[in-house]
């Protein structure tokens, strides 16, 4: 189950990165100056919380979805974690991020709010916020509000 799982998770980072490319190219900043790496997550996020087959496993299987997904040893969140680092150290080398913290501390942080937010059902009763979650994760990884998220404060 895992393998499966991170299998989609794979894909839908890489449609992500590839929607970014498409859209952008190389460049780190949109026109609106959001982070790749930040456009990127939240895609990723946006499209995990939606797949019907990943939450019919969390509204079916609560326990079970949890263990797998958040399993820091097993087959999705190493590999998640992973993919992250990938992601922000691409904005690193490109010149458009200089991280307050190291990538292994960044993302761990970055992976678990995500988490967090994108289990909220299953882990506090909470419906799903993944525009709090942006807002979050933007000022984490940048160390302040973008404009563009203020609205969301």
């Amino acid at each position: 189950m895992g393998d499966a799982l991170w299998y989609m998770a794979d894909r839908t980072m890489v449609e992500a990165v590839r929607d970014w490319a498409a859209a952008h190219g190389n460049a780190v900043r949109d026109p609106d100056g959001e982070l790749r790496c930040l456009a990127v997550m939240r895609q990723y996020r946006e499209a995990i919380a939606t797949n019907q087959g990943f939450r019919r496993l969390l509204d079916e299987e609560p326990n079970l979805a949890i263990r797998v997904l958040t399993d820091p040893h097993g087959r999705v969140q190493p590999r998640v974690m992973t993919t992250h680092v990938e992601l922000l150290r691409r904005d690193v080398d490109d010149g458009g991020f200089v991280p307050a913290v190291s990538l292994d501390s960044l993302c761990y942080a970055i992976v678990r709010l995500g988490e967090a937010f994108l289990y909220s059902d299953v882990l506090a009763s909470r419906a799903p916020d993944l525009a709090a979650a942006s807002t979050l994760l933007a000022a984490l990884v940048e160390g302040r509000v973008p404009a563009h998220e203020r609205q969301l404060l």
